[in-house]
């Protein structure tokens, strides 16, 4: 499938990637406080639970706790609503607007794979609510892995899934470190789209606001893509929020 150092496959981080992250929590968070009937403090017990949360990296069970506790809430009540959150969450997710057309394009010409860490349940449910599996030959979530982001064993088992070597793929994704100085250290390409979150991915070879710049020019002539796959400006300009 071509010669070595030609680009096959362009793989994706999920969360803050190509679904908006805080967005799919947030409407969790809130149809989960209308179907438990709690009373009072919907909006305020949604956003305590998303910002103790940390963007997904901190203690599920913990946040949950804190933000009951901030709105009178009992112990058993926060106990209940993360063990609901263990079954259900994930189903309703909510894409990065301008996504599903990049991917319709890079799809067309190139092998897309996907590594993500979490719980199988969360990120396949999120997956699939997302109807993103169509795009990609290889999805690996950590939780069903004997390794996560960053630790290479990951990416490479991505690789081997698509029959591909790292000098012929690029990562994709927001975490400095997970996303970027991971695929680094194989020696794949990398993309980072960049968050409020973190300031700098010193190890990226690009960095992007959104994953339709990968398609443009410059951007496409630095990762070894093919020139024909530039979106046109219009197009660019709708995907970039």
């Amino acid at each position: 499938m071509g010669m070595l150092g030609t680009i096959k496959a362009i793989l994706f981080d999920l969360d803050e990637t190509l679904l908006d992250r805080d967005a799919t929590m947030l409407r969790f968070l809130r149809g989960q406080y209308a179907r438990f009937d709690l009373e009072g403090v919907g909006e305020v017990f949604s956003q305590g639970v998303l910002s103790h949360q940390a963007g997904g990296y901190a203690d599920k069970f913990q946040a949950y706790q804190l933000a009951c506790e901030e709105v009178g809430f009992s112990p058993s009540v926060a106990k209940a609503l993360y063990e609901d959150f263990i079954l259900n969450y994930g189903d309703d997710s909510v894409m990065i607007a301008g996504v599903r057309e990049v991917l319709e394009v890079l799809s067309g010409q190139y092998a897309l794979g996907m590594v993500t860490n979490g719980r199988s349940r969360s990120q396949r449910g999120k997956i699939k609510g997302a109807k993103l599996e169509s795009f990609f030959s290889v999805i690996k979530v950590s939780g069903e892995e004997d390794a996560q982001k960053p630790d290479p064993e990951i990416f490479q088992s991505c690789l081997e899934a698509l029959d591909c070597e790292p000098q012929q793929a690029i990562f994709v994704g927001d975490h400095p470190v997970n996303d970027i100085e991971g695929p680094h250290q194989i020696g794949m390409k990398t993309v980072w789209v960049e968050t409020a979150r973190y300031q700098e991915a010193p190890k990226a070879d690009v960095c992007v606001r959104h994953i339709s710049e990968i398609l443009s020019a410059e951007n496409a002539s630095i990762l070894g893509l093919s020139g024909c796959l530039a979106l046109s400006k219009t197009e660019c300009s709708r995907s970039i929020i």
